[in-house]
């Protein structure tokens, strides 16, 4: 293997271990985590095997085992942009509706107002 398999497939095994770790944490999901285990054990097959790029873009159509690994690269990396964008914009749309109910549950009644803006006699 040359050196830089070995530096791509420490990476994966390293990343992998903090997936591990985020899930023990709380912070990566069960559906997280087998995302996760599939990409980093994809790239670490891939570093040790180089070749089976060559044999998947040859069955897929594409002459090159590099171009796979980058179209596929930027398939995964657009569909989370896209998760992301789509999961962002409902949390942006639970907060509006949250401070409206909360602004709307804080406002007095303009009876109440009254009372606070009298002076003690």
């Amino acid at each position: 293997m040359h050196p830089i398999q070995w530096i791509i497939l420490a990476f994966a095994v390293v990343v992998e271990l903090l997936v591990i770790a985020g899930l023990q944490r709380g912070r990566v999901s069960a559906k997280g985590l087998v995302f996760w285990t599939l990409v980093w054990t994809l790239v670490a097959v891939v570093a040790i095997w180089p070749d089976i790029t060559y044999l998947v873009a040859d069955l897929v159509g594409i002459t090159r085992g590099a171009d796979l690994v980058l179209y596929l690269g930027l398939m995964v990396t657009f569909f989370i942009l896209f998760r992301n964008a789509v999961r962002m914009e409902k949390i942006e749309r639970d907060l509006a509706a949250l401070v409206r109910i909360l602004a709307l549950k804080g406002a007095k009644e303009p009876a109440d107002r009254d009372k606070d803006n009298r002076s003690p006699a």
